[in-house]
């Protein structure tokens, strides 16, 4: 006689483990098996997006956090995902407004005010994103990534000295966090601090030789540097 068949509980538990461990190709197919035998259940609905997401399928993933929604309207953590796909699609505008529902429903709900600032960082508006970075490191202490984009919205505010501040912590708390050193590098140009720039550079090209910004970033520095040594 064969064994019962897992139960959803069971399935998701098993997908969870999965997608948490970065396989989220097993993840998605767990995801289709709950769905296929319960096609209403919202766990299974919204973490099938998430994955899509992760797999860069975002029309698809935007199709599965729409139903996720369908089924749960009151999930700050669906619109939240669905504004994030959203945003990866170029609907900025409505990115927006998935991430302000989620506020709506959940008015200290820290990822919602992150992806919010990361929309209005790309559509030109740091001083809105800094303050929805600031209101994420308040729910969200020390969060690298916020940290990160507080500093890079600071960057385009051409506030350099600020911006040293948040991206050292953010190197601190995540010392591979590559774009942090892109961006602390960065700073510290501006700042004319040239050997500190070109560690941060030096340290970015050790973790990750393809980033031209990190190329570019340590041609400045030296060059900033060989300026500086040379005899008057």
């Amino acid at each position: 006689m064969s064994g019962a068949r897992p139960t959803a509980a069971a399935l998701l538990a098993q997908a969870l483990d999965r997608h948490r461990a970065g396989d989220v190709v097993a993840a998605e197919g767990l995801y289709r098996t709950i769905l296929h035998s319960s096609r209403t259940h919202f766990d299974a609905q919204r973490l099938l997006g998430v994955a899509l997401h992760a797999q860069h399928r975002n029309a698809e993933a935007h199709t599965a956090l729409v139903r996720a929604v369908r089924l749960n309207p009151q999930s700050p953590d669906a619109h939240n995902e669905l504004g994030a796909v959203l945003m990866a699609l170029g609907r900025a505008d409505a990115a927006i407004e998935s991430h302000e529902r989620a506020l709506a429903i959940k008015p200290d709900y820290g990822p919602a005010f992150y992806n919010r600032g990361l929309v209005k960082l790309h559509l030109g508006r740091p001083d809105e994103a800094l303050a929805d970075f600031e209101t994420t490191l308040r729910l969200m202490p020390g969060y690298p990534p916020a940290l990160n984009n507080k500093g890079l919205a600071l960057l385009h505010l051409d506030r350099p000295t600020d911006a040293v501040a948040p991206l050292e912590a953010a190197v601190a708390a995540d010392p591979k966090f590559v774009f942090a050193h892109v961006n602390r590098g960065t700073a510290y140009l501006r700042l004319g601090r040239a050997a500190e720039a070109l560690a941060s550079f030096d340290r970015v090209l050790a973790l990750a030789p393809d980033i031209q910004d990190a190329v570019t970033g340590r041609e400045r520095a030296r060059a900033m540097l060989a300026q500086g040594a040379a005899p008057a």
